[in-house]
């Protein structure tokens, strides 16, 4: 059996930080021999853990045996004595140590990791899951360690147990997910496909928390890896390669948070208004007051090379179609790509061609300019999607 005393070590850091294990004035191990006899139990039991952090096995496990003493039923001063034990080599009472602190409950979070290590070991996935979820549920920071979750994102077994144990929709979560932004190469990688596999459950984070990884993801140029999660767990609703075609999610304050929904910039010189639809979808009624054109509604759009057809629609206060939008395609080193073949079609929509040869551009953006104009415009009703393989 693997002793995993790097994670364990990494509990009592976490532990000791938070203030889970000795609370109050009486943290400091120094304290220990000037302290009245009812508190010195307390900072007793922080010597013992000032000597894990330095792996001194002998001392840690003398201070431990009299921290045992002090509260024979305390968990955390059994699994302290379990880590000593172990740093001197004596596995087996290092063992016995654990059993017995395992019988006492679920609060101590060296305990959970030493059993978790050992679930792990033997290959026994439900168990390790379980125990990673009976630890987080004390401890939800603690998903950030990479120490312990390493195992549930590299190996597809244990990462699937753990999806299962997530069912029932503990607060950890949350924290899980965001700590994705703290990983990186095959790690991150390992991580995001978790993620995928854990929406193809069913169970989607929304977009506001799998925002805490797509957005960072976008930042590092991983646009695939962002908007693969994005289409897993955001309830936009796809209209092809476009996220939220109908504006259902349109909102303003959200712009800067959500890459891939709309952004439409917070200008004075353009008026917005919002009219809702049956469908549930919005259409956006704009008017550009200044003298230039100006881009009024934009989105990331994952394509490559290839021939795009683009649906929108753009009226007049009158209903009759208005030219005033004009769509393009832009990369953030200035390469744009402009919309060909523009005509109406029989339901009042527009409808375009986009030729990309350019395959060097990692994110797309498309961009719909408004002309200024003396009526608003309104606009919505987005689709877009590549030639041949449908909307």
């Amino acid at each position: 059996m693997t002793w995993g005393l790097g994670a364990i070590a990494a509990a009592y850091a976490v532990v000791a930080l938070a203030a889970g294990a000795d609370r109050g004035a009486v943290n400091t191990s120094a304290l220990a021999g000037v302290l009245p006899s009812a508190l010195a139990p307390n900072a007793r039991m922080a010597q013992v853990r000032d000597a894990l952090a330095r792996r001194d096995g002998p001392a840690a496990v003398k201070l431990a045996r009299a921290s045992i003493l002090d509260a024979p039923l305390d968990a955390r001063r059994l699994s302290a004595y379990g880590v000593a034990l172990g740093l001197t080599g004596n596995s087996a009472k290092g063992y016995d140590a654990f059993l017995l602190a395992g019988q006492m409950g679920w609060r101590d979070p060296a305990t959970q990791i030493f059993w978790m290590q050992a679930a792990l070991d033997l290959g026994d996935a439900p168990v390790a899951a379980m125990r990673l979820d009976g630890l987080l549920r004390t401890r939800p920071q603690m998903a950030d360690q990479a120490e312990l979750t390493g195992a549930f994102d590299t190996n597809a077994n244990f990462g699937d147990a753990l999806i299962a144990r997530m069912q029932a929709k503990p607060e950890w979560i949350s924290a899980y997910v965001g700590s994705t932004r703290l990983l990186e190469g095959d790690r991150l990688n390992s991580r995001v496909a978790l993620l995928e596999r854990m929406a193809g459950t069913g169970l989607k984070v929304g977009c506001e928390q799998i925002a805490q990884v797509v957005d960072p993801l976008t930042r590092r140029g991983m646009f695939d890896a962002a908007f693969g999660l994005w289409r897993s767990h955001c309830d936009d609703r796809p209209a092809g390669l476009i996220m939220d075609g109908e504006f259902a999610a349109y909102n303003p304050a959200y712009e800067e948070t959500l890459p891939f929904r709309w952004r439409v910039p917070a200008s004075g010189d353009l008026n917005v208004s919002e009219e809702p639809q049956k469908s549930g979808g919005k259409l956006l009624e704009m008017r550009n007051v200044s003298p230039t054109p100006m881009v009024a509604a934009s989105q990331l759009a994952m394509i490559g090379g290839g021939q795009y057809r683009l649906t929108w629609l753009a009226r007049d206060t009158t209903g009759r179609a208005s030219v005033s939008m004009v769509p393009r395609l832009w990369c953030a080193d200035a390469k744009q790509v402009d919309a060909q073949d523009r005509t109406l079609l029989p339901d009042g929509r527009w409808q375009a061609v986009f030729k990309v040869s350019d395959q060097s551009c990692s994110a797309w953006s498309l961009q719909f300019t408004l002309q200024p104009t003396s009526y608003p415009v309104t606009f919505g009703s987005v689709t877009m999607a590549r030639d041949g393989v449908g909307r």
